[in-house]
């Protein structure tokens, strides 16, 4: 990203990027660049106490859009994880009783994970249930300048292209 690009961002969303930042810290600040991104975002993590399982949720668009955050630099998927990123798409379907867009955010991917997350995203998009997409949060934060000079107008498709799988 070139320095006059940085220059539009700002620094509080940097910070993951230079480390030390808490996973409730990463989860605030990734709900900031969302908002920024124009987006209506409400807070359902450690805010809510975990009252839903995911942690933000983009409202205002035509279907669901549920978002986990993970504060990794090579965030790797785990049998674990990958059982409840299927449960809050299941849950999501079973509530709107339509499919959702679901992102995953993290800092980074370790190379191995990738092939998992991809299947994932087979059996997700292959029910029905969810749209899955997993990206960097250095590619959300690179669409900030493109969205202060005007040149995005639809910023979910932007994330979407954004996606890791």
């Amino acid at each position: 990203m070139a320095s006059e690009e940085v220059a539009l961002i700002p620094p509080l969303l940097l910070k993951p990027i230079l480390g030390g930042v808490s996973s409730e810290e990463f989860e605030d600040i990734c709900c900031i660049a969302l908002r920024l991104l124009g987006f209506k975002v409400e807070h359902l993590g450690y805010k809510r106490k975990y009252e839903d399982v995911w942690d933000l949720e983009i409202k205002g668009m035509m279907k669901p859009i549920i978002i986990d955050v993970k504060n990794s630099e090579s965030y790797s998927l785990t049998a674990n994880e990958r059982r409840k990123l299927k449960d809050y798409a299941d849950k999501k379907y079973k509530e709107e009783n339509k499919p959702s867009d679901m992102i995953l955010i993290a800092l980074g991917f370790n190379s191995t994970c990738i092939d998992n997350l991809r299947e994932l995203k087979r059996e997700l998009d292959g029910t029905g249930m969810a749209w899955f997409y997993a990206v960097k949060y250095c590619d959300i934060i690179s669409l900030l300048p493109k969205k202060a000079k005007g040149k995005i107008h639809d910023p979910l498709e932007n994330i979407k292209e954004c996606s890791v799988i």
